[in-house]
């Protein structure tokens, strides 16, 4: 299974936790770590979105924390 499509789901299992997402204002959320007690910062761009952990970091690419903000965002919006 690629990298993108367990992000993709993992993103979805820390979605559908209660408390593990805090919305700071609408560009920026608190995300809690599956795997540890961290909380990292997910934050809208011009150019998409980031994420202060350390696979958006060494990727720069969509990360578990990123797909749990937008399936969160998308769900409210229904």
């Amino acid at each position: 299974m690629s990298r993108k499509l367990v992000n993709r789901e993992v993103g979805r299992l820390i979605a559908q936790t209660n408390g593990a997402i805090t919305t700071i204002n609408e560009s920026n959320y608190k995300v809690k770590s599956k795997s540890s007690d961290n909380t990292y910062t997910v934050t809208a761009t011009h150019s998409g979105w980031t994420c202060s952990c350390p696979d958006y970091a060494r990727h720069n690419a969509k990360c578990k924390h990123v797909y749990s903000v937008e399936f969160c965002r998308y769900r409210n919006k229904i």
